[in-house]
């Protein structure tokens, strides 16, 4: 289970109520004192591990306002999810809402933005065209992103959790099993609302096997046509080439 910014705050605060309810819980079950011993080893080291995160804003929707604090960032941090937004688009805007939301849920990853006028430099890199533009980091390396709102439904109403768990397939978040059941359903449903390539990357990301031929996609008996309505239709904000 995730830890929230609440229960972070429970264990900092209170970290011999924590050991006590603990031990309490594990004289109950009459478990041996080696692996009671262990247990609050674990403890103690999680609740370290929280303080320095906390120290690092963790829990927080924070901006970066310098291009080599984005490089620190992503280096330096286990888990961390970067949004790149520039404040003329409405769509970042309401990314930054579930983000916000997000981050007070997810204590233990690392949510920050930074404006795209600042950091051309890992625009480019990142090969960035599309607002907003969401990146997951795991120990330095990208492992997903979500560009646009197109895995989203296309549509400004998406659910915070529809966000979280594409952000948990990952595993830059915490995901549950059953989220990601859901997420599995989801695709398989509503194909329309991705590109072909999309739609492909992210069946294989959650652990769907498939083949391709031409624009049809195949799960055991399954047929699936990938088609939908031209980019071009839809309030994308697009970087231009030479940005």
């Amino acid at each position: 289970m995730a830890t929230t910014s609440s229960r972070a705050e429970e264990i900092l605060n209170d970290e011999a109520l924590a050991e006590e309810e603990l031990l309490d819980e594990l004289e109950n079950a009459e478990i041996p004192a080696y692996i009671r011993e262990a247990r609050l080893d674990m403890l103690k080291k999680h609740a370290v591990n929280l303080n320095e995160m906390k120290e690092k804003q963790h829990g927080q929707y924070t901006e970066i306002t310098e291009e080599k604090k984005f490089l620190d960032l992503t280096t330096t941090e286990k888990k961390c999810i970067v949004h790149f937004y520039h404040s003329d688009f409405r769509r970042c805007a309401i990314m930054d809402t579930h983000l916000e939301a997000l981050a007070t849920k997810h204590f233990e990853t690392k949510f920050a933005k930074i404006n795209v006028d600042i950091c051309k430099f890992f625009v480019e890199k990142l090969k960035i065209r599309t607002l907003p533009a969401v990146f997951c980091f795991i120990n330095g390396q990208v492992v997903d992103k979500i560009t646009g709102f197109e895995e989203l439904g296309n549509t400004d109403d998406f659910q915070t959790s529809t966000l979280e768990g594409l952000l948990g397939i990952s595993g830059v978040i915490q995901c549950t099993q059953e989220d990601k059941t859901k997420r599995q359903s989801l695709v398989l449903k509503n194909p329309v609302k991705m590109t072909t390539v999309t739609l492909v990357n992210r069946m294989k990301m959650i652990g769907i096997k498939l083949l391709c031929s031409n624009r049809n996609l195949m799960k055991g008996g399954l047929n699936i046509t990938a088609s939908r309505k031209s980019k071009a239709n839809f309030d994308i904000f697009k970087l231009p080439s030479s940005f």
